[in-house]
């Protein structure tokens, strides 16, 4: 018994759905159109910046047994982006990983290859046993273990802050392509300021059934690039985005400085996000832009992941 590892290519399409099928119990009851609808944009996304990096699983990759027949999918979203110094490296969040029972001790073999060449990997959803294997054998690290969510509570104080929508002109020309290659898959941004500084709040409005029955909007923060001041300003700043979407806000600790802000009603979550930052990349933070948290949704705009 042996596999090959090959780059996903939309002729596996078929057989991948039915291989996801085989490992994702929710997916087995969605439609093969279902299933295609929600991995579309891990198969065909295309960024204004054009990847310099020779990586051979941009779209992920395909395991196929010693009978050509595909055994397992690894879903990668791949992009080129800019550390602090301003330095361009391979950033890769993966995404839907599924290998039939049989073939899971080429496990460590297929992730050394989907690894290989990347300078950056933020895995956002890993489930129990694959976080250990990341965190214990591949030195990933905890970013956040918890999210929160934030009942909505007027706020009633003077306010503070300017919030406006974001110009060409608001963004440096990295920020710009970042912002234009997120809002196709329905990212939104909104800039908070006061006299004396600002931040730029990438979120996305996705649909949840909380307890799998309350249908919920939840306005769930993808990068935030001032986190000291969104979390001196937290009431204001969640009473305004969760009013203006109609949603309830959710937030990864990291966006507000990694502390709890002031505010008065605050569900927390258990969420795993983990990064690998290979040496020689400066980074301060990493975000869930060009990530399947910013990228999937379906018909709806339900949101499987929260």
């Amino acid at each position: 018994m042996n596999v090959t590892i090959v780059g996903y290519n939309n002729c596996y399409k078929a057989d991948v759905i039915k291989c996801l099928k085989r490992n994702f119990s929710w997916m087995k009851s969605r439609t093969n159109e279902d299933i295609e609808q929600w991995m579309q944009p891990l198969w065909n996304y295309h960024w204004l910046e054009e990847l310099k990096y020779d990586y051979p699983y941009k779209n992920g990759c395909v395991i196929l047994n010693e009978l050509g027949r595909v055994v397992g999918y690894f879903g990668v979203v791949c992009s080129q982006r800019y550390d602090d110094n301003g330095r361009s490296y391979l950033y890769i969040s993966p995404s839907y990983w599924a290998l039939d029972k049989a073939y899971r001790i080429y496990l460590f073999t297929i992730l050394k290859k989907v690894f290989d060449g990347a300078d950056v990997i933020g895995d956002f959803s890993a489930i129990e046993h694959v976080e250990k294997i990341l965190v214990n054998l591949y030195k990933f690290t905890y970013i956040d273990k918890r999210a929160m969510q934030f009942i909505p509570l007027p706020f009633f104080k003077k306010a503070r802050l300017h919030f406006s929508l974001p110009s060409k002109n608001s963004f440096d020309e990295i920020q710009w392509r970042e912002y234009e290659d997120n809002k196709q898959y329905g990212v939104k941004c909104i800039v908070c300021s006061s006299l004396n500084e600002k931040s730029f709040i990438y979120y996305k409005v996705v649909r949840i059934h909380f307890k799998h029955i309350l249908p919920l909007k939840v306005v769930h923060l993808l990068k935030v690039t001032n986190p000291s001041f969104v979390n001196q300003f937290a009431h204001e700043i969640i009473w305004k985005l969760g009013k203006s979407e109609r949603g309830i806000v959710q937030a990864d600790f990291r966006f507000f400085n990694g502390r709890i802000p002031k505010y008065p009603l605050i569900r927390l979550r258990n969420k795993v996000r983990l990064a690998l930052i290979k040496e020689g990349i400066s980074l301060e933070e990493v975000d869930f832009l060009y990530s399947e948290l910013s990228m999937l949704n379906d018909r709806q705009n339900r949101h499987w992941l929260l």
